[in-house]
């Protein structure tokens, strides 16, 4: 049903540290956490993120309790999974 799709997305920049930061909070079963550009990447306690390059920029994505969280940032792919983690704890 339409009201079973609906979603919404927030999209915060940051800068951090002369970088610029993009944290998306979106739908996960709407915009899969799942892309095929992403690695799967297993961090402690069984949690996944995935990681990759897309257009010149590091993403990391994740999900927890039915919520969708990306990272994307000019920082190491570590750095993006460590923000990522952060918001899926």
């Amino acid at each position: 049903t339409p009201a079973a799709r609906r979603a919404a997305m927030l999209q915060m920049l940051y800068t951090m540290r002369g970088h610029r930061v993009t944290m998306y909070v979106f739908n996960p079963t709407v915009v899969s956490v799942k892309p095929t550009r992403l690695a799967p990447r297993f961090e402690p306690e069984k949690r996944v993120v995935y990681v990759g390059k897309v257009g010149g920029y590091s993403i990391a994505a994740g999900e927890q309790r039915g919520v969708g969280y990306a990272v994307a940032s000019d920082l190491s792919d570590e750095e993006n999974t460590q923000m990522a983690l952060a918001a899926v704890h």
